[in-house]
């Protein structure tokens, strides 16, 4: 099949390239991306370094790192055209020819070893949400200078506020502008120094608008949600231990220390630190569970989202698993609290019956004493009425639980209750209490 050609301006070129990136470029002329960039060396364009982009997307100054386009031979340079089927198009045909920014350090760029590492550190996902989010890490793209996420946006405000605050709080207590410190230091900035602040702005809102990308959420306090659980995170610069240089005042009080020895006048030595730990601009990421990511030497943490994206998902799933083992725990304690109450009030049932059975048998017992007693009553003393033996009889009756004889004026006695409850009722007393035995 015969190629198609384009023929492109050298100097055009280098100025798109520099603009946009070649991989960008390449799009928009629907060009073979190897072939532009083999082009691109042998026609002596350069190409922009991983540092230059990053430093670009974070607002600094690249003017150092730009490279001019050195005086060539040929004005023009032609290209293959790139030709694409619908198989090359599908989700295991990615290209694995990295960008220049990736090449330049060494990393093969959103290709198919990215996706073999989301598959294989991911397992636990569904295979379509692995799919999803290798589509999203392929195809997202963050524009250059596009105004922050309002969340990033509020964030900035709240770390100026404080900065501001705190700068007036050390400010003479009669001085017009000064005024206590009295908010929370926002996260993150302890461990930043003021000249990364605005990378870290930067990073941030790459990583909101790619979280949301991937249908995730992200809270105010920049914290991932992923289904029901939240990532926390920091952002971390690193630092160098670097020797120690004497300020004035230090000098100062190291001579008086000298000059007091010297005099053999007593002189405590002054403390000073042999070392300063000073920020480096290295940034790393890490996650709650400890996971972290962090910059390496030609490779930059915006260069690195797949591995970002990787550790705040296993981060997710250990956090998942770790609440579920706390809400199964919880569960089995609720169930053994459950059983426990059950069995108690169980027991506490069986106790109140055994006691109302003993209560019975107190009646029991009462009744037939009566009778024994209203037996031996006959006997010894025959004069004895009718009418007396015979309300005996009738209270014997009332008294024993198997014959429980309703009396006119008394009516049904309750034997489960005990012999003190029964008696306040012969007393007239009513208490409740006493009414529920």
């Amino acid at each position: 099949m015969k190629k198609m050609m384009t023929t492109l301006n050298r100097a055009e070129l280098y100025r798109e390239i520099w603009q946009m990136s070649v991989k960008k470029v390449a799009e928009k002329y629907n060009l073979n991306y190897s072939k532009l960039l083999a082009a691109c060396r042998e026609n002596s364009i350069p190409i922009p370094s991983s540092k230059y982009w990053v430093d670009l997307r974070t607002g600094k100054d690249v003017s150092d790192l730009i490279e001019p386009l050195p005086d060539y031979e040929k004005d023009e340079i032609i290209v293959e055209s790139n030709v694409k089927t619908g198989k090359e198009n599908s989700l295991e045909k990615v290209s694995t020819v990295p960008d220049e920014e990736s090449k330049d350090s060494g990393v093969v760029n959103y290709n198919s070893e990215l996706l073999n590492s989301l598959k294989n550190r991911l397992q636990f996902l569904p295979s379509d949400k692995i799919d999803s989010i290798y589509e999203v890490l392929i195809n997202k793209e963050f524009a250059l200078n596009k105004r922050l996420n309002k969340k990033v946006v509020n964030y900035k405000k709240s770390v100026e506020l404080w900065h501001r605050k705190e700068n007036n709080s050390k400010r003479d207590y009669f001085d017009s502008r000064y005024e206590p410190n009295n908010i929370e230091r926002p996260m993150f900035i302890k461990e930043i120094s003021a000249e990364s602040l605005s990378r870290l702005y930067k990073l941030l809102d790459i990583l909101v608008e790619l979280f949301h990308a991937l249908g995730e959420k992200v809270t105010d306090d920049f914290k991932v949600q992923i289904d029901s659980d939240y990532v926390e995170f920091e952002i971390i610069e690193s630092k160098d231990k670097i020797k120690h240089e004497l300020t004035k005042e230090e000098a100062r009080e190291l001579l008086e220390y000298e000059d007091a020895k010297q005099q053999s006048r007593y002189a405590s030595r002054p403390k000073i630190r042999k070392y300063d730990h000073v920020f480096n601009g290295v940034f790393r990421i890490k996650t709650s569970t400890g996971k972290y990511v962090r910059d390496k030497k030609n490779l930059l943490l915006e260069e690195m989202l797949g591995e970002i994206v990787i550790i705040f998902y296993e981060s997710y799933f250990e956090i998942k698993e770790r609440r579920e083992e706390r809400e199964e725990a919880e569960r089995l304690r609720e169930i053994e609290r459950k059983r426990e109450d059950e069995h108690r009030e169980l027991v506490n049932t069986e106790k109140k019956k055994t006691l109302q059975l003993l209560n019975v048998i107190e009646d029991y017992r009462l009744a037939k004493d009566i009778r024994e007693y209203l037996a031996i009553l006959k006997e010894v003393d025959p004069t004895l009425d009718e009418e007396t033996f015979r309300w005996i009889e009738e209270k014997a009756n009332w008294i024993d639980p198997t014959v429980s004889f309703e009396d006119e004026l008394l009516g049904k006695r309750e034997h489960h209750k005990n012999s003190d409850a029964k008696i306040n009722f012969l007393n007239g007393h009513t208490s409740r209490n006493w009414l529920n035995w």
